[in-house]
């Protein structure tokens, strides 16, 4: 029960260090609120869609192979993956599955110097 209590301070002070981070970034608070949206899949992604019981087929309308979650959206779709390539050439972001976004954005900013994040902000 520790352990947990433990565990889940870390997290939480991961988190709001990295909240506090985002919110600092030189880029225009219109990104800053739309990252903000993407870490609590509140963008109105195809899977979110259905969540509200709206009638679509939630399959990406880009690659048609996965769910158009959001971080389906952003990251994963194989179609927008050229065009984010050679956005940051040296930086290799962290790769594999992600829970959310904020999942991905967490792991993947640690790697990234102030700027490289704004930028992949930015293009986001």
């Amino acid at each position: 029960m520790v352990m947990q209590a433990c565990s889940s301070n870390l997290v939480a002070s991961v988190s709001t260090n990295w909240w506090r981070k985002l919110w600092k970034l030189n880029i225009p608070q219109k990104i800053k609120i739309f990252i903000w949206k993407d870490c609590y899949d509140w963008i109105p992604t195809r899977f979110n869609l259905r969540g509200r019981r709206i009638q679509v087929i939630d399959l990406c309308p880009w690659c048609n192979k996965s769910s158009e979650t959001t971080i389906h959206a952003l990251w994963e779709c194989n179609k927008f993956k050229s065009a984010r390539i050679h956005w940051i050439p040296n930086k290799v972001l962290i790769r594999g599955k992600y829970k959310s976004f904020f999942d991905f954005l967490l792991e993947s900013s640690s790697s990234l110097d102030e700027v490289e994040l704004e930028l992949f902000c930015v293009i986001a």
